[in-house]
C-alpha cells in the first residue's frame, strides 16, 4: 500500500531491465549499487603500489574508478604518463 503512494507521488522514469517500479524498487536499486561499490572498493584496496603502478591508476583514483563500475560509466581514459 505505501509502494503505491509513494509511486503516485515520485514521478517515474524509464527504468532499466533490473528495476522494480515505484519507490520501494528504487530503494532496493539503491542498496545493491551502494554494496557494489564498497566491495568495488575493497577490491581495488587490495591491490599493491607495485600493481596499480603497472596499472596507471593511484589511490585517490579508487573512489571514481568505483563509481563508474557501479553505474556503468565510460572508461576513464588517462593520457599516457
Amino acid at each position: 500500500m505505501l509502494n503505491l503512494l509513494f509511486a503516485q507521488l515520485l514521478p517515474s522514469k524509464q527504468l532499466a531491465d533490473d528495476q522494480d517500479e515505484g519507490f520501494v524498487g528504487k530503494l532496493l536499486l539503491w542498496g545493491r549499487r551502494q554494496a557494489q561499490y564498497r566491495r568495488a572498493l575493497a577490491e581495488l584496496r587490495q591491490l599493491d603500489d607495485g600493481e596499480l603502478d603497472d596499472l596507471g591508476i593511484g589511490r585517490g583514483d579508487f573512489s571514481e574508478l568505483a563509481w563508474h563500475h557501479v553505474n556503468g560509466g565510460r572508461p576513464l581514459v588517462r593520457p599516457y604518463r
